[in-house]
């Protein structure tokens, strides 16, 4: 570590211990960078400087106070684009101790009512839901049915209320621009938010205010920085977008995972910092592909299955990227095949943090640095060379203020003591400052989950070397059951005088970690993503979706799928996969395999699919 690197985080960790809750950081932000510097850069509205953030928040809270009676530890239930409009809303709740609740997109009444039976309906608490029209209208009745006490805002009207407010008051329009007087603590709830139901029904868990100072401190104290820059560099302005002042760009965070998930990890580190929170319209590969050489992004957070669609798109080589300094990709697991693409692509520029709803990260780091080689990083080309798969198959060394433990089903400890042997795979048990305190109304989910004081986050896998490796969710492992037949002599007198034999049948339950073969295919050119899952007691099917350049000449082509999977089964094959571990079919998605609205495959969607489907392919 350099001595600037060094001094940068001594200097953030000392700013860091001034906070105690968020607030803190967005105050110190707003005055520190006031209208130097862009803070909120989206395409559906003009660029806002610090300030005129602040102004925009205090604006909504204005109305939410004004026209909801919000105040504090009320709830704010929103249905927003995953754009300002929702940053605006969070920072509005970290600044008043309002109590933020999003709502899924699509959710019926049967959804709702699980959200509502989360949340304590009392007489004496006021309720609002802010919603945007083109999506909330059915919504806002529904709840309307569930909550007849609910005030219904629609976003689209805040400034029209917020200038009636002004008008009708002999106030002048800057006394609405002041900052709440709540006394928020850190133990004080910030939020109710829903774990991302990938393979399960979404649970519900609360955040504290506390929590994010946290997660951030210990981020900083692990991660790798890059030295203090004194002056920002240069930037081409006819390459620029023209909505953009140039002298208000230092750097740039291009929000790639929707805000009202694991993208709101990017709000706080961000405008610490001084830099510009860019929120796509779309969360896709070809949004991305458009915003970045537009606004020179230097840093992008996002999903492995969004990454893994930017290195698909026929796109991606007419699009300038060089601006990118930095590219964060967590939430689930990356292929490995596909992450050496990507650092072949961009270059050691990668870093992975492990967490997740239930724990905020740091659990581990795969920094920068650990993408490459220890040593002789560079061959005698001029070229990188990457760490090997041993490596860039974890999830990085676990960060010391935190314990992590693999364990039976008993909780039993698993240690690694015969060397000469793979680590034992297990449960995944975290310790750590950062995790949650239980699921809201589910005391038997939370004493399972926390229990004997480790948080079972539910993955399975193992430790090596202080490097933790993730084999995916519990629930997916595949324990299919096997049949194998036997001869033997019949001690029947009666038997049939043609067969002296009687043929027996056993069953064993053999167990498989999909990730261990969705590994394996993810080095056939053809794929683009898989999901190995089990449909029946004896059956496995492996999903997988093409890449661009293969899709089109397979998917109407029955005999070319059907040649396709036969193909993909030797390659198995040929790469040594054990029988036992081998798919029953092979299934091709005529698209992308179903994906969460954090853009996570759903791996239970997939398995109810293949399930209902009668042409899984053999």
């Amino acid at each position: 570590m350099s001595i600037l690197t060094w001094f940068r985080k001594q200097f953030l960790l000392l700013l860091m211990s001034r906070f105690s809750i968020p607030r803190d950081v967005f105050r110190f932000a707003y005055k520190r960078y006031a209208n130097d510097k862009y803070a909120l850069i989206s395409p559906s509205i003009k660029p806002l400087t610090y300030s005129e953030l602040k102004e925009r928040m205090l604006t909504l809270l204005t109305v939410l106070t004004n026209k909801a009676s919000l105040r504090k530890g009320d709830y704010l239930f929103t249905l927003l684009p995953e754009g300002s409009e929702y940053i605006l809303a969070m920072l509005a709740c970290f600044e008043s101790g309002i109590i933020l609740v999003n709502i899924p997109r699509n959710a019926g009444k049967e959804l709702l009512l699980h959200v509502m039976d989360k949340v304590e309906i009392r007489e004496d608490r006021n309720y609002c839901f802010l919603y945007d029209r083109r999506a909330g209208e059915e919504s806002s009745q529904l709840l309307k049915e569930i909550v007849p006490q609910i005030s219904l805002l629609s976003f689209d009207v805040i400034d029209e209320e917020f200038n009636n407010i002004v008008t009708n008051s002999k106030k002048s329009k800057s006394d609405f621009y002041q900052y709440s007087s709540n006394v928020i603590n850190p133990d004080d709830w910030y939020s109710l938010g829903f774990t991302s139901g990938t393979t399960s029904v979404p649970k519900c868990l609360s955040a504290n205010h506390g929590l994010f100072i946290l997660s951030l401190t210990l981020t900083i104290r692990n991660v790798e920085l890059g030295p203090v820059s004194f002056s920002s560099p240069p930037i081409d302005k006819s390459k620029l977008d023209p909505s953009i002042d140039p002298e208000k760009i230092n750097e740039v965070s291009l929000v790639g995972i929707p805000t009202n998930g694991a993208g709101s990890g990017m709000v706080i580190p961000t405008l610490i910092s001084g830099g510009a929170l860019l929120i796509p319209s779309e969360f896709t590969a070809e949004e991305f592909l458009k915003l970045i050489p537009k606004y020179k992004v230097t840093r992008l957070f996002t999903t492995p299955s969004l990454l893994i669609d930017l290195l698909d798109s026929p796109n991606i080589d007419k699009v300038d990227l060089s601006s990118l300094t930095n590219i964060i990709y967590g939430t689930e697991l990356m292929p490995v095949g596909k992450l050496e693409e990507a650092l072949a692509r961009f270059g050691p520029i990668l870093q992975q943090g492990y967490g997740s709803a239930e724990v905020l990260p740091p659990v581990s780091m795969l920094s920068t640095t650990n993408h490459l080689l220890e040593s002789n990083t560079i061959d005698e080309n001029g070229k990188y060379r990457w760490a090997p798969r041993s490596v860039l198959s974890s999830v990085g060394i676990v960060v010391p203020q935190v314990q992590v433990v693999i364990a039976d089903d008993d909780d039993k400890v698993l240690e690694w003591t015969d060397k000469s042997k793979p680590p034992p795979i297990g449960n995944i048990l975290v310790k750590s400052p950062t995790q949650f305190k239980g699921y809201i109304k589910n005391q038997e989910m939370t004493e399972k989950t926390l229990k004997g004081g480790w948080l079972h986050i539910g993955d399975v896998g193992y430790l090596r070397e202080g490097r933790l490796y993730v084999l995916g969710r519990r629930a997916d492992v595949i324990e299919r059951r096997i049949n194998s037949s036997a001869s033997s002599i019949s001690t029947n007198n009666n038997h049939d005088d043609n067969d002296d034999t009687t043929k027996t049948t056993s069953s064993t339950t053999h167990t498989t970690y999909p990730r261990l073969v969705e590994e394996i295919i993810h080095d056939h050119p053809a794929i683009k993503e898989t999901a190995y899952v089990q449909v029946s007691e004896e059956k496995a099917v492996m999903a997988i979706s093409l890449r661009h350049g293969r899709k089109a000449d397979i998917v109407n082509d029955e005999e070319k799928k059907k040649a396709l999977c036969e193909e993909l089964m030797l390659f198995l094959t040929e790469k040594k996969v054990p029988q036992e571990d081998l798919p029953n079919s092979i299934h091709i998605f005529d698209g992308d395999l179903p994906r969460s609205q954090l853009a996570k495959v759903l791996k239970r969607e997939v398995r109810v699919y293949l399930q209902q489907s009668s042409s899984v392919t053999k």
